[in-house]
């Protein structure tokens, strides 16, 4: 176990500490991912803004690892100004033990629909898939995590798109 890790356990074992460790982090990630994309995609605050409909000081505010005051309905304006999905999770703290310790660059990049790998198949066809291919499924799962209880997209694209589907689900 690392140094870093071995600290944590011990402070961890306060909730207290750990709590407001949590939510320090968070803060400082979350700041930290929005600057690094930006930066990743060789933007400039004011350009970032204008693609998810804010202010340049709210996006200079938001690259701080100072800031708290999050909304989701923000982080989905960046999400799409990005061109990436949005996910927030709960997550025990073990895992979470983890995650903290991966904060490089390489660690917060993210491409872009039009540049990620799953999608750049030669010959794409409609929604941005090649002819006769699904999506992969990229695997993310947790030690302990069921991923059988959880939707498959093909459920979700039916309870969208059929009406008796939507009253069942």
């Amino acid at each position: 176990m690392d140094d870093i890790k071995e600290v944590l356990v011990e402070e961890f074992k306060d909730k207290e500490a750990r709590r407001q460790y949590a939510v320090d982090f968070l803060n400082s990630h979350i700041a930290l991912q929005i600057k690094t994309l930006r930066q990743q995609r060789k933007w400039s605050q004011t350009q970032l803004a204008e693609l998810a409909g804010k202010h340049q000081s709210q996006i200079s505010a938001m690259e701080s690892v100072d800031f708290s005051a999050w909304k989701i309905s923000t982080l989905l304006k960046l999400a799409e100004a990005f061109d990436l999905a949005l996910t927030v999770n709960f997550e025990s703290f073990g895992n979470f033990l983890d995650d903290t310790t991966r904060l490089g660059r390489e660690d917060l990049e993210r491409p872009s629909f039009a540049d990620d790998p799953v999608f750049q198949a030669a010959g794409q066809t409609g929604p941005g898939l090649p002819a006769g291919s699904e999506p992969s499924p990229r695997p993310h799962k947790r030690a302990g995590s069921d991923a059988s209880a959880l939707p498959c997209a093909e459920d979700r694209r039916v309870a969208r798109t059929r009406p008796e589907a939507r009253r069942r689900a």
